[in-house]
């Protein structure tokens, strides 16, 4: 059963992957600001990709708007639509449905069962994490494929030129007949959604 006690082993270990050895990542991509990398996981063939960039906005007002399942779609140009179908604790930790678009005719649209929520940290930084769960409140659905989330978060962390430092974690299993090096590629794209959040929130796509 997903709980806060749950949630809360969710975000120790999500810290761990952020605080891995910056020779442990491997760099990919840059656009508007945002720095993206990868990191190999041992124990998957599947890659743990991260995504670095600032926004200038408080990190109470990052945090609000990622847990804002109805606002996703304004950052998130991969997201359909989502549902909290229960609240663990209101407003910051809960059981969600997700579903997101497919990838021209090839890949088929995808949904997640993910218990997700925010915690502040004694630093006045913000975690903001999800990960799959199984879900009697979430069965599957006739045209799309359930996929899961290993690792997905944010670490918002407030600087002294008013901008928050934001990383980005994620290392999705999109299941199905795709194998893991193409699950890699289209990963990729994912921790630019940091343009998307700096764009909601100041109006601009570049830092």
């Amino acid at each position: 059963m997903a709980n806060a006690e749950q949630f809360d082993k969710l975000v120790e270990h999500f810290l761990e992957i952020v605080k891995s050895p910056e020779s442990d990542w491997t760099p990919t991509s840059e656009k508007r600001g945002v720095k993206v990398s990868q990191k190999s996981d041992p124990n998957s063939s599947l890659s743990v990709l991260r995504g670095y960039g600032k926004i200038k906005a408080s990190a109470e007002a990052i945090a609000d708007l990622l847990t804002d399942i109805t606002k996703r779609a304004s950052w998130d140009v991969f997201f359909e639509t989502g549902t909290m179908v229960k609240w663990i604790k209101e407003n910051e930790l809960g059981i969600a449905h997700l579903k997101f678009k497919g990838y021209g005719w090839t890949v088929w649209p995808r949904d997640f069962a993910v218990i997700a929520g925010k915690k502040k940290l004694e630093n006045g930084s913000y975690v903001c994490a999800a990960t799959s769960i199984e879900s009697t409140d979430i069965p599957e659905v006739s045209g799309l494929v359930r996929a899961k989330i290993m690792e997905s978060g944010f670490l918002i962390e407030p600087a002294e030129d008013g901008n928050c430092n934001v990383t980005y974690i994620l290392q999705v299993d999109l299941a199905g007949w795709i194998p893991a090096t193409v699950t890699n590629m289209v990963n990729q794209y994912q921790p630019l959604g940091i343009i998307g959040i700096r764009k909601v929130l100041t109006g601009k796509s570049d830092p």
